[in-house]
């Protein structure tokens, strides 16, 4: 009896612990094959009725990492007619402004402040790009 005991409770934590994660992955590896995932859009998908994205970066002297994700924005599997990408400098006084400017030709739009509203901190600036 004890031992039956002991192999139910052993049982009963193996599963909390460990089994249930493992029980899900294979759940998902066996119906992966069997459709193709809704998070994941095709090339074809801007047909699909997908929502418009805008994806905003608020930028101050970011030249060594601003390049990066750009690119990484531009790699992602999301239509490029459904996707816009903004970038909004802040009074960058290194290269980041003509680094994102060299993305124009691939859909980034590059927004800097005039006079004034050159340095104007990160929620401002998003704020009067995308008000609310």
């Amino acid at each position: 009896m004890i031992w039956l005991l002991w192999l139910v409770s052993s049982f009963a934590l193996f599963w909390i612990y460990d089994g249930y994660g493992r029980f899900l992955q294979i759940a998902v590896l066996t119906r992966r094959g069997s459709r193709p995932s809704p998070l994941l859009p095709t090339a074809s998908a801007s047909d699909s009725g997908l929502p418009s994205m805008t994806v905003l970066l608020t930028v101050h002297n970011e030249q060594e990492k601003v390049v990066a994700r750009i690119e990484n924005l531009l790699r992602c599997r999301y239509p490029n007619d459904r996707l816009a990408i903004l970038v909004a400098s802040d009074g960058s006084t290194d290269c980041t402004d003509e680094l994102v400017k060299s993305f124009s030709d691939r859909g980034v739009t590059l927004f800097q402040g005039q006079g004034r509203e050159r340095r104007r901190l990160k929620t401002p600036r998003s704020s009067r790009l995308i008000p609310i």
